[in-house]
């Protein structure tokens, strides 16, 4: 026996509701905006409920959903605002895209070891503060913890292949690729040291993380991974790195290491006349360290030259040139009779 789609559809008066052992699945929107319904226990012998089937639902506020169910579908619970307690027996393995967006009395919720498959967006806008990964889940698609503003770790069970967190923050192993910082997360956040890349809504919503320090490793960014992160956020990493080079193409503030460097070059040559200037850059991207002026280096006369012979009767003449480069002042000494 089955439910069949929309069922129910718009029976905002139901309360309550007894599903009998004999229904083996609820149809598409079965129970669509039946916003005056409180609890739901689902027996064993359904195997299937479909998409959007408690969509609206917004008194209710708690779900038992037995072992035989192996997908929460596409927005199974969304918009189910009340919805803060659930009971997930063994057997799930995928939790379809939107399944419980908008429950945002949501704040805690625990998944057997038979989870597989996390959907877009499958918890944005709950209350949750932490999230376990089992150790079989493979697939974690974009968005699934947007506008989890509460959320602040995510722990990945430590025999996943495919998942780890480094303090609450969730990496994929195989693509060394950061896939999301929990909202909630505050401060500094330190990218792990090799990771090479950094997803779609990394940071999205990320509004109290304050410094974000990118390693070399990291050679992609997606354009709005750092959406909707706080006006003041500060990317952090060696001048030259991808990381600075995208927070500068992005307007978004930056806090760059450079190069230790302890040459001088000269910017202004200095002159027997006048002060010239030299200063220390960065070997990495060229910021100057530091600018100071050089002393004028005065003239450096020669041993005086006769350029006109003394007699008997007449004096002559002694010339002293300068010999710096590019200078040719000169004067004169008399030479006696």
């Amino acid at each position: 026996i089955s439910i069949e789609n929309n069922a129910f559809y718009y029976c905002s008066a139901l309360v309550s509701v007894k599903i009998p052992n004999s229904v083996t699945s609820i149809g598409d929107g079965a129970f669509f905006e039946c916003s005056s319904l409180t609890s739901v226990v689902i027996p064993n012998t359904v195997i299937s409920i479909g998409e959007y089937a408690f969509n609206g639902c917004a008194g209710l506020t708690s779900v038992e959903i037995a072992s035989a169910v192996k997908e929460f579908s596409e927005g199974m619970f969304m918009g189910c605002k009340n919805l803060s307690t659930i009971a997930v027996a063994e057997g799930v393995e995928i939790i379809g895209k939107n399944a419980f967006k908008g429950c945002s009395a949501l704040a805690s919720i625990t998944f057997p070891t038979s989870l597989k498959t996390i959907k877009d967006s499958a918890f944005d806008g709950t209350a949750l503060s932490n999230f376990y990964i089992p150790a079989d889940v493979n697939l974690i698609e974009k968005g699934v913890f947007t506008n989890c503003v509460n959320l602040t770790s995510i722990d990945v069970d430590a025999t996943n292949d495919n998942y780890i967190d480094i303090d609450g923050v969730l990496y994929a192993v195989e693509t060394n690729t950061l896939v999301l910082c929990p909202a909630g997360k505050t401060g500094e956040i330190e990218v792990k040291a090799g990771t090479a890349a950094i997803a779609e809504d990394a940071f999205i919503g990320c509004a109290n993380v304050t410094v974000v320090s990118i390693p070399d490793s990291v050679q992609e960014i997606a354009p709005n991974a750092f959406n909707d992160c706080s006006d003041d956020l500060v990317i952090k990493g060696n001048c030259d790195s991808f990381g600075i080079e995208f927070a500068n193409s992005n307007a978004i503030k930056i806090d760059a290491i450079h190069a230790a460097n302890d040459v001088w070059e000269e910017t202004i040559a200095t002159t027997c006349l006048a002060e010239g200037s030299k200063q220390r850059v960065c070997s990495g991207c060229g910021f100057v360290y530091e600018t100071v002026a050089t002393p004028k280096l005065g003239h450096s006369y020669d041993d005086g030259v006769i350029t006109t012979k003394a007699t008997c009767d007449t004096d002559g003449v002694m010339t002293f040139t300068c010999t710096r480069t590019d200078c040719s002042e000169s004067y004169t000494e008399r030479i006696p009779a």
